[in-house]
């Protein structure tokens, strides 16, 4: 973390010219990951299966047959006791790391390298989203020297080469709700619905995959209320804006005021007259050096 820091310090023209090329900034990022990740858990792709962690997979999926049918896949969904039937003595509920497994099981069945395949891809995912968010402190440059140590640490052979732990669904989970945590927070103007809905998506899917991570409830909480305190929420709605309050409805368009002005010569003028005045404005204008004032109304 020292190196990065020290190089990001020493490599500002970097960001410079990446900052008015998005696109190019994040192809570097998908490609600079891509690298890290090959690196790393390349040969993945030519695991087999285990017989301690991946038997499960094999029992959801039954003898004498490739996959799970599509068709049977609501009724798994339905009965299954950790996604829509839990009984009142469970004491573990992790409805969103079950349905991705069945889905997969349906999707890839035993076929060992689509499942590691999907691993690697969602380790990619979670790496670039770290990669910009440590980028916004650190630089691209540090950034992306950041994200090869946090790469390196001994939990994530773990979670990508492994079948068994949900971590490989909650990981890049956790790091997109960081993402848009910290885009929602730092954005100089109100974001729209999709960032907190991706918000509150990635902490339900977090939380569903394991429970550890129901600290991500109050962190959006968090989020919410820091926004609310800056007067920020609902600003962004299709109705428009007014201070901060979310508008469900549009107020009706007033018709126009336009004023009527009319010269009354000073002999003309009832006693004590000094212009016009109605509930909301007064306006007087006099003198202007031909003995008369000007008076009038709105319409």
């Amino acid at each position: 973390m020292a190196a990065a820091l020290a190089v990001a310090w020493r490599a500002p023209l970097v960001d410079e010219q990446l900052r008015d090329a998005p696109i190019r900034r994040w192809l570097l990022m998908v490609a600079g990951c891509l690298a890290v990740a090959w690196l790393l858990f390349g040969e993945s792709s030519r695991a087999a299966w285990g017989i301690i962690d991946d038997h499960e997979i094999h029992t959801m999926i039954g003898p004498g047959r490739d996959r799970i049918p599509a068709a049977e896949l609501a009724a798994r969904v339905r009965d299954h006791t950790e996604i829509c039937s839990p009984p009142l003595t469970t004491t573990r509920y992790r409805p969103t790391y079950y349905l991705f497994r069945l889905a997969e099981a349906s999707a890839w069945g035993k076929d060992v390298r689509p499942w590691m395949l999907t691993r690697f891809a969602l380790f990619v995912v979670a790496a670039v989203l770290a990669f910009d968010m440590l980028a916004q402190w650190l630089g691209f440059v540090g950034g992306g020297l950041a994200l090869a140590l946090f790469s390196v640490l001994a939990m994530w052979p773990e979670i990508v080469i492994q079948l068994g732990p949900p971590e490989c669904y909650a990981a890049v989970a956790v790091v997109a709700f960081g993402w848009c945590g910290t885009r929602i927070l730092r954005s100089p103007t109100p974001v729209g619905p999709a960032l907190w809905g991706s918000l509150a998506l990635a902490a339900v899917v977090a939380i569903g995959a394991k429970e550890n991570f129901v600290v991500l409830a109050p962190l959006a909480l968090l989020v919410g209320g820091v926004e609310w305190k800056r007067g920020r929420i609902g600003a962004a709605t299709p109705f428009g804006r007014r201070r901060g309050v979310p508008q469900l409805w549009r107020p009706r368009p007033r018709p126009p005021r336009y004023l009527q002005l009319h010269w009354r010569p000073r002999e003309s003028r009832p006693a004590g007259a000094v212009g016009f005045a109605d509930d909301n404005v007064g306006v007087a204008r006099r003198g202007l050096g031909h003995g008369g004032s000007w008076t009038g109304g709105h319409g």
